[in-house]
């Protein structure tokens, strides 16, 4: 582990988007200033142009895994060629608008029970995405089976300074947190592959002392699954077979979550997805219920 010489180290996972991450890494050096930093790039055996591109850019460090490692794993091994006293975890299709990095900073130096911080995500267009979310719990895995669970936002969005959220955690699509509280808590857990990695990793963090904050001033633009729209240009039954592997892997991850975290729970657990699924069963064929009577009705 390299010791911390610099302020902050930005690590970035790439997984076939080159042309997002070269613009989330430009966005970096284009607002980033007042503070050192260093851009790790870690590349999840990425199969388009990013290896031949990214390999020659000495202005970042670049990992090339043969293998796809997954999220948490690919950032864990950036964290260990970092050399900041803070880590800044950015997804690939995140782009900066502000000198977010020296922001975030500023937080976290005049705040030191700051165990993990967000900003404000917002879409292309301007308007406000989901930036963070209440921890898991099985009531809000049933709401949500039933179509009912809505995630709490408060006004605080609009407000004007950095609040301390209680029992919620911030979007690891832009996650800033010091380097010592990571590797105290062990960094992200492994056995995730995608998916729940940063919420387990905020669920130790908000019950080891230290406290989870949002600062709304911080605007992230953030398009929201960019290494998996590169799927839209398969056909159909291509795109079904990858939707439902990715749900396998939210349900996997899902399921790790609370094996780790909350005890006794993995029965109760799976009824409620078997419900959930039962649940989107009944909807299929009522939808080709009705279909059916609509069309014998002309």
């Amino acid at each position: 582990m390299i010791a911390n010489s610099i302020d902050v180290s930005v690590i970035i996972v790439n997984y076939n988007t080159c042309d997002l991450t070269r613009k989330c890494i430009e966005s970096i050096f284009k607002y980033t200033n007042g503070l050192s930093y260093e851009i790790i790039l870690v590349d999840n055996a990425s199969t388009d142009q990013s290896k031949s591109i990214f390999e020659k850019d000495n202005k970042i460090r670049y990992f090339y895994s043969n293998i796809n490692l997954g999220f948490g794993k690919a950032n864990n091994i950036g964290v260990e060629y970092s050399s900041g006293k803070y880590l800044f975890f950015l997804n690939s299709d995140a782009f900066l608008t502000s000198n977010a990095i020296l922001q975030f900073f500023n937080d976290c130096e005049r705040n030191p029970q700051i165990g993990a911080l967000g900003g404000q995500l917002i879409w292309p267009d301007g308007s406000n995405q989901t930036s963070y979310f209440d921890f898991p719990s099985l009531k809000n895995i049933f709401l949500e089976c039933l179509g009912l669970y809505r995630p709490k936002q408060s006004e605080s969005q609009n407000n004007s300074n950095i609040i301390l959220l209680s029992n919620q955690f911030v979007s690891g699509a832009d996650l800033f947190m010091p380097k010592k509280i990571f590797l105290k808590l062990g960094g992200f857990y492994p056995g995730f592959f995608l998916y729940y990695e940063e919420t387990d990793l905020q669920y130790h963090v908000f019950n080891s002392n230290s406290q989870i904050a949002f600062d709304s001033r911080i605007k992230i633009v953030h398009y929201n699954g960019g290494s998996q729209n590169t799927t839209k240009k398969f056909p159909l039954a291509k795109r079904r077979e990858i939707f439902a592997k990715k749900l396998r892997i939210f349900n996997d991850s899902r399921i790790i979550y609370f094996r780790r975290n909350v005890s006794g729970s993995l029965f109760i657990l799976r009824c409620i997805l078997s419900f959930g699924v039962l649940i989107r069963i009944n909807r299929v064929l009522g939808y080709f219920k009705e279909l059916v009577k609509n069309v014998w009705k002309h």
